[in-house]
């Protein structure tokens, strides 16, 4: 039990974890806080308008139901169940990656998922947030043991960002998605982290 407080005590709402320059451009990287729900809220949205490679397509997600999904992230950060890295430029939201554990005979698997807002892809910061919400993850998490994400089969970028940060395919599942302009491959891969 005292090892669960400590880990409750290490992550702090809106504590900046890291300040860095990546070509040119400064980032502060934090934890989410509270009022952070407006800013999610716009970016999720200019995310799904942009019909990109993330389930929303087009949907407008309401602050009430983001404040819903905010809150829920803040009780498992507090729990020790999952850590959310947002990404800022000039005080605006950039990104986004987290890692949820998984429940019961899977709580040794993180789920990894992140965003990049459309103008800073392919800078540099996908790769550096990736690697700091990993990083996080293995200090905060104790029970994890293996990271594992889902990626669009047609999303080369993501694919070789994630190949290059360590992760293997294990499983694809033809046809597992499906959007307005057709159906493309679900691809599932893993990094073993102990």
């Amino acid at each position: 039990m005292e090892e669960s407080a400590k880990i409750i005590n290490m992550i702090k709402p809106g504590q900046v974890i890291q300040k860095k320059i990546i070509n040119d451009q400064e980032y502060i990287f934090r934890y989410p806080q509270g009022d952070d729900v407006g800013l999610l809220c716009v970016y999720i949205n200019e995310l799904s308008q942009e019909r990109t490679f993330i389930r929303f397509q087009g949907e407008e997600i309401t602050l009430e139901a983001e404040k819903k999904y905010v809150t829920n992230n803040l009780s498992k950060i507090a729990a020790g169940e999952k850590v959310v890295v947002l990404a800022f430029a000039a005080g605006v939201l950039v990104g986004n990656a987290e890692v949820t554990m998984k429940e019961k005979t899977e709580k040794h698997r993180g789920l990894v998922g992140i965003t990049i807002k459309k103008d800073y892809r392919n800078k540099g910061l996908g790769t550096e947030l990736l690697q700091l919400a990993m990083a996080q993850a293995q200090q905060e998490l104790p029970n994890l043991e293996i990271l594992e994400l889902r990626v669009y089969a047609n999303n080369d970028r993501a694919i070789h960002l994630y190949k290059k940060l360590g992760f293997k395919e294990f499983g694809r599942l033809p046809r597992g998605i499906k959007r307005d302009d057709g159906y493309a491959d679900r691809i599932y891969m893993f990094k073993n982290v102990k």
